[in-house]
């Protein structure tokens, strides 16, 4: 099985800027609805997830562009590196969000393109729901092969000094591929063949804007933290840690790393 070694980096991209396209275009949205959803609680703009999805996205004429990277490789010396891009369209509160992405894969070519779609759905009461797939329509060449996933979302606690945002988030999802496909090198290594399928994510602001996150991707734990530095300026940082258990998969612990920035027209 090819798998692609640096998906854990540019989904920390992806999820961090689409988290901050909620906070800044749904909110707004949400607030006119207020009889409906009178109880609503939002994630704040910092990233909710490192490498696994939640039920958030993109949605209300959003685009995104970004990059990250990853030192080292698992089972190689070197590093990696991607770029992502895409866009956010229709209403996750009155109907439907749909998110359509892309990922350049490797630096050297423009034939390692893949693509991505998600449709999302605000639930009310702090919750959403998402239904995604991944790495779609790639070339033979590439390393990323296709994931499937279902995923809910609930945010759970009041921020103290922002009224409708929390502080505590956490997201629970199944998906096929790489959430419970092991690499062959993982096999060679004799650390089996599958995870649990089953992932999930928790984050919990530490500092303003600020998250400290721990996931379960269904074959490996990371941890990490992912900020907006800068007030009212869609710019998301991440960096984490990530295949904490080398019994379950890679050689080792590595850094990663992903900047990303949003615009809603």
């Amino acid at each position: 099985m090819k798998r692609n070694l640096f998906i854990t980096i540019i989904l920390s991209l992806l999820f961090s800027v689409f988290s901050y396209a909620d906070d800044t275009g749904d909110a707004a949205l949400i607030q006119v609805n207020a009889p409906v959803y009178s109880t609503v609680l939002l994630p704040n703009s910092a990233g909710k997830s490192l490498a696994t999805p939640t039920g958030w996205g993109a949605s209300n004429n959003v685009v995104f562009i970004g990059a990250g990277g990853t030192v080292p490789q698992p089972y190689r010396d070197s590093a990696d590196g991607s770029i992502a891009f895409g866009g956010g369209f229709g209403d996750n509160v009155e109907s439907i969000g749909v998110e359509l992405s892309a990922v350049l894969n490797d630096f050297d070519t423009v034939d390692e393109l893949s693509y991505g779609i998600k449709l999302h759905k605000y639930l009310g009461y702090g919750m959403a729901f998402a239904v995604g797939g991944e790495h779609l329509f790639a070339a033979d060449t590439s390393d990323a092969d296709e994931s499937f996933y279902v995923v809910l979302s609930r945010i759970s606690q009041h921020h103290p000094n922002a009224e409708g945002i929390s502080k505590l988030h956490y997201s629970l999802g199944i998906g096929s591929g790489r959430y419970g496909e092991k690499s062959d090198m993982d096999k060679d290594e004799g650390k089996g063949s599958h995870g649990t399928y089953v992932f999930g994510s928790t984050a919990y602001e530490v500092m303003d804007n600020t998250n400290l996150i721990l996931e379960w991707t269904g074959i490996n734990f990371n941890t990490g933290v992912s900020t907006t530095p800068i007030k009212n300026v869609p710019v998301v940082i991440s960096l984490g840690l990530g295949d904490l258990v080398e019994e379950f998969s890679g050689d080792g612990v590595r850094v990663f790393g992903s900047i990303g920035y949003a615009y809603q027209f």
